[in-house]
C-alpha cells in the first residue's frame, strides 16, 4: 500500500508528458498560422487572375472577339500558386457584364493533420459601356389576304455569343426587355393604326427579325395555338463590306432593298422604287450595299419557304421599312463590380 501512495504522489517527469501532450495542438495552431497566411496570398493571386479574366473577357465581347475563359484566366494565374484543382466558369449577367467564378483548394502543410485543404475560391465581376446600336421601323404592313397567320418580332442577336437577346430598356441601362412584337395580319393586326417602334441594342449586336408562321390559320385563332407552325430568325450580322446579313436558315424568304429616302422607299405606283404587291414568281432582289445612317431599308417576307411548296414568290405577305441603325458613340471603359 505504501508502494503505490508514493508512486501515486510522485511527480518527477510529469512536465515532460505534460509538455509532450501539448506539443501537438501547439503546433496544429502554429502550422494553421503559417497556412492561413499562405492561403490568404492564393487567394490573392487567384482574385487577380479573375478580375483580369473578367476584364479582359468584356473587353473581347467589345472588339467582336471570343476567348477561352479558362486559358484567359491560367495566364492570369502567378506561377507556383500551390493551388489544387482549379477550375474556372463565367457567364453574361447583361450587355457588357462579365462574372467570373473561380474555384481551388490549398493543400495544408503544417496544419494538414487538422485541416488537410484550404478553399481560396473567389468571384469577379466586370462591366464595361460602349456603344450601342438602334434602329427605327417605320412602317409595317402585312397582306390581309394571305391565309397563313403571319407574326413579326424584333430581337438583338449577337454573333460572337450567338445568343437572341431583347432590345434594351435604354441606353443607360443593362434591363432587356422581351422581343418586341411588330405586327401580325390578325383582324385586329391590320385594323391597329401604324406606329413606329424603336430598337436598342448593346455593343457587337444587330436588330433582327423574328417570323412566325402558322399555316392556314389567319381567320382561325384556335389553329395559330395547334396549326403547324413555322419559326424563323434572320440573327443579323455585318457582312464583308459592311453590309447587313440576314442569315435566315430558308435564305429565299427575304427580298431586301436600300433606299437613299424615305419617299423611294414607297412602291413604283407610289412613285418609289419598290416593286408593286402581287407580283408572283419573282427572283427577289438582295441588298448588298452598307446600310448607312439617313438611309433607309425594305424588307419584303414571302411567308412561304418557297422549296416548301404552295409559295406565289411574291414577296408581299410582310413589308416593313426601317431606318438604317445609328450609333451612340459612349467612351467604352471596363470596371471592377465585385
Amino acid at each position: 500500500m505504501q508502494f503505490l501512495n508514493r508512486f501515486r504522489k510522485d511527480e518527477r517527469g510529469a512536465t515532460a508528458l505534460i509538455f509532450g501532450l501539448t506539443l501537438v495542438p501547439l503546433m496544429g495552431f502554429a502550422g494553421a498560422a503559417v497556412d492561413y497566411s499562405r492561403a490568404s496570398s492564393s487567394r490573392a493571386a487567384m482574385q487577380k487572375a479573375a478580375d483580369a479574366a473578367a476584364m479582359q473577357m468584356v473587353i473581347a465581347d467589345y472588339k467582336g472577339r471570343t476567348i477561352d475563359l479558362t486559358q484567359t484566366f491560367l495566364a492570369n494565374l502567378a506561377e507556383n500558386v500551390p493551388v489544387e484543382g482549379v477550375e474556372v466558369s463565367g457567364q453574361w449577367l447583361g450587355p457588357g457584364l462579365f462574372r467570373v467564378d473561380s474555384a481551388g483548394m490549398m493543400p495544408t502543410t503544417l496544419a494538414s493533420v487538422f485541416i488537410p485543404k484550404m478553399d481560396v475560391g473567389v468571384i469577379a465581376v466586370a462591366e464595361g459601356r460602349y456603344t450601342t446600336n438602334r434602329t427605327v421601323i417605320e412602317r409595317t404592313n402585312l397582306s390581309p389576304e394571305a391565309a397563313d397567320y403571319n407574326e413579326i418580332q424584333a430581337y438583338c442577336y449577337n454573333e460572337a455569343r450567338n445568343e437572341r437577346l431583347g432590345p434594351l430598356e435604354s441606353e443607360f441601362s443593362d434591363k432587356r426587355l422581351p422581343f418586341v412584337k411588330i405586327a401580325d395580319n390578325s383582324r385586329e393586326g391590320v385594323q391597329a393604326p401604324r406606329q413606329e417602334f424603336d430598337i436598342l441594342c448593346g455593343n457587337g449586336e444587330q436588330m433582327s427579325f423574328y417570323f412566325k408562321n402558322v399555316r392556314l390559320a389567319r381567320n382561325n385563332p384556335e389553329l395559330r395555338r395547334t396549326g403547324e407552325t413555322w419559326h424563323h430568325y434572320s440573327d443579323t450580322t455585318i457582312g464583308l463590306n459592311g453590309e447587313l446579313k440576314y442569315n435566315f436558315q430558308h435564305r429565299d424568304l427575304l427580298e431586301t432593298i436600300l433606299c437613299d429616302t424615305r419617299s423611294n422607299c414607297m412602291t413604283q405606283s407610289e412613285g418609289g422604287i419598290l416593286p408593286n404587291g402581287e407580283q408572283r414568281g419573282r427572283t427577289p432582289a438582295v441588298n448588298r450595299e452598307r446600310c448607312e445612317p439617313g438611309k433607309f431599308l425594305f424588307f419584303g417576307f414571302e411567308d412561304r419557304p418557297p422549296f416548301a411548296g404552295g409559295s406565289d414568290r411574291d414577296y408581299d405577305d410582310i413589308r416593313i421599312v426601317m431606318n438604317c441603325p445609328t450609333q451612340n458613340e459612349q467612351p467604352f471603359f471596363v470596371r471592377l463590380v465585385v
